[in-house]
């Protein structure tokens, strides 16, 4: 993590000295992962993924930083700042000059696409974000994206969110089912069923206690919804 902060701040200071650092703490990377209790932690296998990914692509990374704040949960705080969010969405839409989906690096191009998706999102543009999720789930499966085969099942996500945000509560149970059914075997998916089953409880929560006030003396529970979304399937 220290390296991908370290890079962003190399982007601007172009320190040769800096850059050796940065790739020496990249090859210790792999080295530092840690099970517990036989499972390895998906954060620590997102970061071993990205510096392989640095070398593989000539000691680069693209706009790592914000990758990790996605990880961590970090753009709903960001939201609360919109002038900061804001700037970041420039950065994005600055890289974006430099790729194309018909380019050599398209897969880089549908990453930075899902991230200004996210931006808008938090930048409370749902609608512009939702467009733009949407274009990036509707990836063509037969192109290799190498090292971002996890954008459309977290593009499925970001959508199912959005529309729980909005009330659309079936709308946002179709694409988190979606997101949960039809992809396996990809980057953070730990992290995106525990992202799913918390939006599914928010949603079971609303639900019922909607059935409490329209039947006033209490309600049945049913445990459907939560079996459809009980898989236990880890990364």
């Amino acid at each position: 993590m220290e390296a991908c902060f370290r890079y962003m701040v190399n982007l601007e200071k172009k320190d040769p000295i800096l850059a050796e650092e940065i790739s020496k703490n990249m090859k210790q990377v792999p080295k530092s992962m840690r099970r517990v209790a036989g499972k390895s932690i998906y954060l620590e296998k997102s970061l071993v993924k990205r510096s392989q990914l640095y070398f593989l692509e000539g000691e680069t990374l693209l706009l790592p930083v914000m990758e990790l704040f996605y990880i961590w949960n970090i753009f709903p705080i960001l939201g609360k700042c919109p002038k900061m969010l804001d700037r970041l969405l420039q950065t994005v839409e600055k890289e974006m000059k430099n790729f194309s989906k018909e380019s050599k690096h398209y897969h880089k191009y549908y990453y930075l696409m899902f991230m200004k998706g996210i931006c808008l999102r938090y930048l409370n543009y749902p609608l512009q974000a939702m467009v733009i999720l949407k274009f990036t789930h509707c990836i063509n499966l037969d192109r290799d994206l190498e090292y971002y085969v996890y954008l459309q099942p977290h593009a499925c996500m970001e959508i199912g969110l959005i529309y729980r945000t909005q009330g659309d509560f079936q709308s946002s149970l179709d694409w988190l089912r979606r997101a949960k059914k039809n992809y396996r075997k990809y980057m953070n998916e730990s992290m995106v069923y525990f992202r799913i089953h918390c939006a599914v409880h928010r949603i079971n929560c609303v639900q019922k206690a909607g059935s409490i006030k329209e039947n006033g003396d209490g309600f049945q529970e049913n445990d459907e919804q939560d079996d459809e979304f009980s898989d236990t399937n880890e990364e």
